[in-house]
């Protein structure tokens, strides 16, 4: 009876982690689409920065004056040319987008 209750066991054991290495399986494939997915989502990269990134660092510091700031919209300016037209479907993307009615509330 004992050597019966011991197998059981084994098999019980064995069971539990073919399904935790399932899991673990199906948790890094899911983690590997969805920062495939993230990436395709952010666009162009230049220098380690998004376009998105480019657009907004464009666009704060437009018309300001500050020397700084048109420094920094200058190399906001190069970076997005650098991206050249790989940021035209990207940058169509963002011009469809629409704020939710949270973040419109927020600005």
């Amino acid at each position: 009876m004992r050597g019966a209750a011991l197998a059981a066991h084994n098999a019980a054991m064995r069971n539990r982690v073919h399904v935790v290495l399932s899991a673990l399986f199906l948790a890094v494939v899911g983690l590997a689409m969805w920062q495939g997915l993230r990436r395709h989502e952010q666009g162009p990269v230049y220098q380690g920065k998004g376009l998105r990134t480019w657009a907004r660092e464009y666009s704060l510091n437009l018309n300001t004056g500050i020397p700084e700031s048109v420094k920094k919209r200058e190399a906001a300016e190069a970076a997005i040319r650098g991206i050249g037209t790989n940021a035209i479907p990207a940058l169509l993307r963002m011009l469809r987008e629409r704020d939710s009615a949270m973040k419109c509330r927020l600005k």
